[in-house]
């Protein structure tokens, strides 16, 4: 689940002015993402305001929590689901909800 950081804009836009505020950060948003690694789907995605902290635990939580609904039961549990995150993953709140989901043992 790494948190990206997307510029204004698209292929063929023209990259507007930054966030009042924040001239250093030209960015509109900050999309947290989460892919399945052996299909490289993507399950969910939040797209989040430029100001956003790259450590909010509730977004790490929402777009976890997503992912995880688009996974079919019969995989979902049991079966080992390993999960990555860059280090803005390494918050509290996000390793307790970890910890919380259904184990397959």
């Amino acid at each position: 689940m790494p948190a990206t950081a997307g510029p204004e804009g698209g292929p063929g836009k023209p990259t507007a002015a930054p966030l009042q505020g924040a001239p250093d950060r030209p960015y509109r948003y900050r999309p947290l993402l989460c892919f399945l690694d052996n299909t490289r789907e993507a399950l969910s995605g939040l797209l989040r305001r430029g100001r956003a902290g790259s450590t909010t635990t509730a977004d790490h939580i929402t777009v976890l929590d997503a992912a995880f609904a688009q996974i079919p039961d019969a995989h979902q549990y049991g079966t080992e689901i390993p999960i990555q995150s860059d280090s803005a993953g390494c918050m509290y709140g996000l390793l307790t909800r970890i910890r919380s989901l259904p184990s397959t043992a």
